[in-house]
């Protein structure tokens, strides 16, 4: 499944750069994207962290 995938996303991309679009078809260009994504990593990192020590100290 990975590989078929891996293929598709390169003939995505080669098409993309034949058609003078770029090298990244599938970014998402979004405003202010960084400090929202660098907030968005840091609340998925502590939730993760809590579920874990949650789990371990049930057992």
């Amino acid at each position: 499944g990975e590989s078929i995938i891996g293929v598709a996303m390169a003939m995505i991309i080669v098409a993309s750069i034949a058609l003078g679009e770029g090298e990244a078809p599938l970014a998402l260009n979004l405003h202010n994207w960084d400090i929202v994504s660098q907030v968005l990593g840091l609340i998925f990192f502590v939730s993760a962290i809590v579920i874990l020590v949650r789990q371990i100290m049930k057992k």
